[in-house]
């Protein structure tokens, strides 16, 4: 896991509730995904995975579809519009490796990795590289989702523009 990942296998209702640096809808995604994750007893189906029980968080989701293969990449599906009016360009239909090819040095690329690979939810803070001025970082919550027999099918991702400084991540790894 790369140093500025920080993979939340700490699978609690309420876990951002407590951390008032957050927006709302970060706080109602996870838990919602928690209880899916609780009812299914491990990564949610994409199929049961309804973003209308979470309205707070659409403006705020990117949902990823993961691309198998020999070399794994993720294909953007759906944007929300508080997402794509701070995009330089429409991502909607296009790859990871298209949008953003500097695999090996980002933050993002690794954060995508992790969510897939440990099938745990991930939090990382990025440096914000857009068009809207003030705003300084993105918080991102990775959210694994499956599909019957595929592991990890998809990644809901949960967007915070923000202008403070992002929260640390990768310095600690929680347990269940």
């Amino acid at each position: 896991m790369g140093s500025d990942v920080l993979c939340l296998d700490r699978l609690v209702v309420g876990f951002f509730a407590d951390l008032p640096r957050f927006p709302r809808y970060f706080g109602n995604a996870w838990d919602y995904w928690i209880r899916l994750s609780n009812e299914r007893e491990g990564v949610p189906l994409k199929v049961d995975f309804d973003p209308m029980a979470i309205t707070d968080a659409l403006p705020h989701i990117i949902l990823t579809e993961v691309i198998g293969g020999p070399v794994r990449d993720f294909r953007f599906k759906v944007y929300g519009d508080s997402i794509d009016s701070r995009m330089r360009r429409a991502y909607s239909g296009k790859t990871l490796s298209a949008v953003h090819p500097n695999k090996g040095n980002s933050s993002i690329w690794a954060a995508y990795e992790e969510a897939v690979d440990a099938a745990c939810p991930v939090l990382i803070g990025v440096p914000y590289v857009g068009a809207i001025p003030g705003i300084r970082y993105t918080m991102e919550l990775y959210l694994p989702l499956s599909s019957e027999g595929v592991p990890v099918s998809h990644v809901a991702v949960i967007v915070d523009f923000d202008n403070r400084q992002p929260v640390a991540a990768g310095k600690t790894r929680w347990s269940r």
